[in-house]
């Protein structure tokens, strides 16, 4: 009995074993037009939601500052020229690192590619343009670019380049929220100035890789004092305040959660 075939809309009919023997290559295939080869995210990279200012020296080793791209070496910084939809990005000579989640990662082969002047390395081990490196399955790889300038990064499976993957914005900051995110409360209520009272409940736009850091980058109070964040998880966190007096109260704030590997 003969196998049952497909249809390519172009050329030959192509088999179901056909397709169980070159699977590897049919999913790269599949994962180029989904908007997933592309293991770096914000490869070009326009996600700033710590709002990091041009050229801001750092101030501590391996600060992040465009989204998932931290500075290794403190007191350095990055600067950037905007042209046509396309950022590129001057690395300093510590480098421009960013670390890729193991989950993220199967066993293989994977070629690094980019435009510009900087040098790379991923694992502390060098890598050419175009060139590619073996990773165990599982465990994070870093990615880091020095000393000149770079844009369109891409590290995708295979030990060949293919054309740089420009996902949509909102995708492309989806995948940035899994490790840093922004956000705005606004809480009130109405008690007695007697214990703590909950004045909000604050969900995140998508779940964090890990329990975050909360950080309030602007606060204002009404009739009460912060508390706390309280039964914080990877996919939210809650505040309590204390009233002053007896009536209505209220919280302000501004947040910044981070989640980085």
């Amino acid at each position: 009995m003969s196998s049952p075939t497909l249809r390519r809309i172009k050329g030959a009919a192509l088999t179901f074993d056909e397709v169980d023997t070159n699977f590897s290559d049919l999913a790269l295939a599949i994962a180029g037009t989904s908007g997933v080869r592309n293991l770096l995210i914000n490869g070009n990279p326009i996600i700033n939601q710590r709002q990091y200012a041009l050229g801001a020296p750092t101030t501590i080793p391996y600060q992040y500052t465009l989204d998932r791209w931290r500075v290794v070496t403190a007191g350095q910084s990055v600067s950037w020229v905007d042209s046509g939809g396309v950022r590129t990005v001057t690395a300093p000579m510590g480098g421009l690192q960013q670390v890729i989640e193991g989950n993220s990662i199967i066993a293989g082969r994977y070629t690094l590619s980019w435009t510009g002047t900087a040098t790379a390395a991923v694992n502390g081990s060098p890598v050419s343009n175009g060139g590619s490196i073996v990773l165990p399955g599982g465990a994070p790889a870093d990615v880091k670019f020095s000393s000149g300038s770079f844009s369109r990064a891409q590290f995708e499976p295979g030990d060949t380049v293919t054309r740089f993957e420009q996902r949509l914005y909102g995708q492309e900051l989806s995948l940035c929220q899994r490790y840093c995110q922004t956000g705005k409360v606004y809480g009130w209520g109405y008690g007695p100035p007697v214990g703590a009272h909950r004045a909000s409940w604050n969900s995140f736009v998508t779940t964090m890789q890990t329990l975050p850091n909360i950080e309030f980058t602007y606060m204002f109070t009404d009739n009460c004092t912060f508390g706390a964040v309280e039964g914080l998880r990877s996919s939210g966190f809650g505040i309590y305040v204390y009233p002053v007096n007896t009536g209505h109260y209220s919280i302000d704030a501004d947040w910044l959660a981070t989640a980085e590997i």
